[in-house]
């Protein structure tokens, strides 16, 4: 007996999932907002046909769900709109000209910059200048790697609000080491076409960053290996 309200108390919970409405696509939303955009919405209509205190009630919630939304909206575009300002103004346009590095020398080229967000304003110079190398040159690889107790919500948070080309990640000083850093700001170049890494103790400015990743796979293609680290 138990059983047989059991088996039927689960067929009536499936019943009640399947009767569930599915989540519509975004293709399927988008078709049913063209077709009834610039008409009434539903609510209205049964408020002014039918202007009972319910049908009123239930379009006065509608349209203060809609007003909130179109001001979230709103807000975010704007605050896009101020972060892709600050990204334009942030790096003036003598450094995106100097950042500027042929292809031959850009592909398959990965810059690290390690650093941290903390009383250091050297990292945040560097930061800068990356921004310009990743902007100018979108087929190389460019990162920067947080180090310290706080990396992890300093990564968070600094790129979700620096508005820059390229990932910011969290790490710790025993990556650091084991990539040879023991100070920061420092940039580590791995060419990822002749298997090779090279430090680059920083600070240094765009030119000189420029210069040395040019330097540094000029030697690889002179003196190619299948492996190697310096």
């Amino acid at each position: 007996m138990r059983a047989c309200k059991k088996k039927l108390a689960e067929k009536k919970a499936e019943q009640k999932i399947q009767q569930r409405p599915q989540a519509q696509s975004l293709s399927a939303r988008l078709k049913a907002f063209y077709q009834h955009y610039g008409k009434p919405p539903v609510a209205a209509a049964k408020a002014l046909l039918d202007p009972t205190p319910q049908n009123i009630k239930a379009w006065a919630l509608e349209e203060v769900r809609s007003q909130d939304n179109a001001a979230m909206v709103a807000a975010e575009l704007t605050a896009e709109e101020k972060r892709i300002e600050r990204k334009a103004e942030a790096v003036p346009t003598a450094e995106l000209e100097a950042a500027k590095i042929p292809t031959i020398y850009a592909d398959d080229m990965k810059v690290i910059l390690w650093s941290r967000t903390n009383d250091c304003p050297e990292c945040l110079a560097m930061t800068h200048t990356l921004q310009a190398l990743a902007v100018e040159n979108p087929s190389m690889i460019v990162q920067e790697e947080l180090v310290g107790e706080d990396s992890l919500a300093d990564a968070i948070n600094f790129a979700a609000h620096s508005g820059l080309d390229f990932p910011v990640f969290p790490s710790n000083k025993k990556a650091a080491l084991q990539r040879g850093i023991d100070s920061v700001p420092t940039i580590v170049l791995d060419d990822l076409e002749y298997h090779r890494s090279y430090v680059i103790r920083a600070p240094l400015n765009i030119a000189s960053l420029r210069q040395g990743i040019m330097a540094f796979r000029n030697f690889n293609m002179r003196h190619p290996a299948k492996t190697g680290v310096r």
